[in-house]
């Protein structure tokens, strides 16, 4: 299947993210009580996203401060390579406040829900084609 087809909504991971860095451990606990404990960093498409998420829950359930520069720092260690303080200064100007973390939490969680449907379908449909 062409990742073309694959649910996603980049804007409101964009929002999501940009909630988490406005106010951190509101804006975590509410993702968390939705998305769950278990990988929820999945629920995340792109992978900048992904792996920014990651980080977050990281520090997060590390007890650690999260900002900017804590993410950054962190983000540097795995993949140097990447421009994690300016992409991250973005999400957080992007949102300007976290009040709307349920209008961009809802669609992320229904593609991610999608895509998993999608997985094991093709997972279901795999075993079908297999005689016996």
């Amino acid at each position: 299947m062409s990742d073309e087809l694959f649910p996603r909504d980049l804007t409101a991971e964009r929002g999501v993210l940009g909630c988490c860095l406005l106010t951190p451990a509101l804006s975590l606990s509410d993702v968390l009580a939705k998305l769950g404990n278990n990988e929820p960093h999945d629920a995340f498409y792109d992978t900048h996203h992904r792996e920014i998420f990651r980080a977050m829950f990281k520090l997060y359930r590390d007890g650690t401060g999260i900002d900017i520069l804590t993410l950054t720092s962190l983000l540097k260690k795995e993949k140097p390579d990447q421009p994690w303080a300016s992409l991250m200064a973005e999400l957080e100007d992007e949102v300007g406040s976290s009040v709307n973390l349920e209008f961009y939490l809802n669609p992320v969680m229904e593609c991610w829900y999608l895509r998993k449907l999608i997985e094991v379908s093709r997972h279901h449909v795999e075993l079908a084609k297999k005689p016996g």
